[in-house]
């Protein structure tokens, strides 16, 4: 009985490291893309957070950014309800994993 719940104790806490493993890689991953992000909007000559300059922006040029910002937006939004689909999923199949080990164990 003691192995099994012995057992049982190092299988959670492989799932909850694996869990942890998951989420530090998405926090990367959207931690990188913000940062992309602020080096596009500097290369575009776009205002960052803290920036006072003042750039003009001719018509076709401000129709061609406002493209790029809205096709960036789009694919940031995707990105963050992919990473959210990923982590809950991770979850979710962690939790029923470590459910069906302790209900076996009984």
């Amino acid at each position: 009985m003691s192995a099994d719940r012995s057992e049982e104790d190092a299988y959670v806490e492989n799932v909850s490291r694996r869990i942890g493993e998951l989420v530090d890689s998405v926090q990367r991953s959207e931690e990188k893309l913000n940062r992309d992000f602020e080096d596009i909007r500097k290369l575009a000559g776009m205002p960052t957070e803290g920036s006072t300059d003042i750039v003009y922006v001719g018509p076709s040029l401000s129709n061609m950014l406002q493209k790029m910002n809205t096709d960036i937006e789009q694919k940031f939004r995707a990105n963050t309800v992919l990473t959210a689909v990923v982590l809950y999923t991770g979850v979710a199949v962690a939790l029923g994993l470590v459910a069906y080990g302790l209900s076996k164990g009984t």
